[in-house]
């Protein structure tokens, strides 16, 4: 029998296309999914869509097309007003953990800030051309090194789009889209079965960045040795 996972996801585009398919042969599924944009043909050459949906809002979309009928689609934006909105609704769901695959900082931040007042994990995947990353969040770690918003300060301030900030020589940049979606919702699903149910550390992974000729793994420790090193500068 398929473990249950109850989770809120927000975005429905590249990434997520992906993601729920695999997610759904591995767990049980169930919550909601936000999106309120629509699918257009131009996403076709790197969203796991086909002709039939274009036109129809790609929450509704992803759901029909994988036969998921216990995540919710939800048509709207994502933002911390769906907290106070939404938040008994949330509540007596039993999320487990929040899913951020939308595209923005600000969305990334508002997953973030529900995480730490709901007390869930955050999974953000991102990715640009030919770079793909996808990181875990505890709301233990507020504040410590291994914190995304301590690690990629630019997530506080800026609304930018993907990927969080993939340094030195993964930045090629190569129009592969549709591997780097791919490997994105790869990158994530090894992350939630690492910390689904156990979060030891230092040694084990919270974030994962590639391009098509490399891939890096971030441990705690490697989060605590680079805050280290800036603070000697």
């Amino acid at each position: 029998m398929k473990p249950e996972l109850k989770v809120i996801i927000i975005g429905a585009g590249g990434v997520a296309s992906y993601l729920l398919p695999v997610l759904n042969k591995t767990f049980k599924l169930s919550g909601m999914l936000y999106d309120a944009d629509i699918h257009e043909e131009r996403n076709l050459d790197r969203q796991k869509f086909d002709n039939r949906y274009i036109g129809l809002n790609k929450a509704m979309a992803l759901l029909t097309h994988n036969k998921i009928n216990d995540i919710a689609p939800v048509m709207e934006y994502w933002d911390d007003n769906s907290l106070i909105d939404n938040w008994r609704q949330l509540i007596d769901a039993e999320i487990q953990l929040i899913i951020c695959v939308a595209d923005n900082h600000r969305a990334r931040r508002d997953a973030l800030e529900v995480g730490d007042r709901l007390n869930l994990p955050v999974f953000i995947a991102a990715n640009a051309l030919s770079t793909s990353q996808a990181y875990v969040y505890l709301p233990s770690w507020i504040a410590l090194p291994q914190d995304p918003r301590v690690r990629y300060p630019e997530l506080l301030t800026e609304d930018g789009n993907s990927p969080l900030s993939c340094q030195g020589e993964l930045q090629e940049a190569e129009p592969q889209l549709a591997i780097a979606n791919q490997v994105a919702a790869s990158f994530l699903c090894w992350l939630i079965w690492l910390w689904r149910d156990d979060t030891s550390y230092p040694h084990k992974a919270v974030e994962f960045q590639s391009t098509l000729a490399s891939i890096q793994t971030v441990t705690v420790k490697d989060c605590e040795n680079e805050q280290k090193a800036k603070s000697r500068k």
